[in-house]
Formats: structure tokens, sequence, C-alpha cells
């Protein structure tokens, strides 16, 4: 996600830390298999309960550019917030809560601290439940 509207060489050290290459990898393409994964995992079955997301929560002061705000949500299925950093207890209670109702429960107080000059957050969450299966063998 960070790499979408990072240019040139920081795209390059983005992407190269995660394994990719634009010489053998487009980044259309690059963009379309993770794109493909979320919706993939995020595809209900029926032995487990498996949710993966994102969040985006954005100083209030703050004006991303609209394409970088559609492609994280198209893209990414990511969740932007507009988020008043300037009170510090509201905008960790916000993204806590956020976090915790996503995660069923599972994960509460994400965030400890937040810095004064916060102006961004990227949160992303996994929650994952399988299904016990008991196995007996007769012999």
């Amino acid at each position: 996600m960070l790499s979408l509207e990072a240019y040139s060489r920081t795209q390059t050290q983005i992407l190269g830390c995660l394994g990719f290459n634009l010489t053998d990898t487009s980044m259309i393409e690059i963009l379309h298999g993770f794109q493909h994964m979320i919706y993939s995992l995020n595809f209900p079955k029926k032995e487990l309960e498996l949710q993966i997301g994102n969040a985006l929560f954005i100083g209030k002061h703050l004006k991303p550019l609209a394409k970088f705000l559609n492609d994280v949500k198209t893209l990414y299925e990511t969740e932007v917030f507009s988020t008043d950093f300037s009170n510090i207890s509201a905008a960790k209670q916000e993204i806590n809560s956020h976090v915790e109702m996503q995660t069923k429960g599972k994960v509460v107080g994400l965030i400890q601290d937040l810095k004064p000059n916060t102006i961004m957050v990227l949160v992303n969450y996994i929650h994952f439940k399988g299904k016990t299966f008991r196995c007996q063998f007769s012999v």
C-alpha cells in the first residue's frame, strides 16, 4: 500500500523489501496480485474464519490525492478515517476501538502511545479462527 504513491527510488526500495523487481513484474501485476490475494483470503470458508484488513487513520489537516484514497479502498479493501491527532487520547481510542471490533475482541489496546507529531497511522489486522478436528483411528 505504501508503494502506491511512492515514486522512483522510494518505490523501488519498498517493493525490493517485499522481493519484487519492477523489471521482472509490472506495478499493475503487483497491485492486482495483492488485490486478488486479499479477496481470496477474505472469501468465506466453512472450516475457518479468516479476515484480514487494513485501516488508514489520516490527520484531519491532510488532503491525500483522491486517486490514492480510491486505490487503497479498491485494491486493499482499506477503510480510511479522518482522525484528529491533536487529541491523542481520542485518536488512540478511535484506532483501538476499530481494531478491537474488527478482530472480534481478540486485539485490545493495540496503540499504547502516539507521539504528538503523528499525522498518519496504518493498521493491518488478521482475525483467524480455525475449527478443531478430531481424528480416530481403529486398527
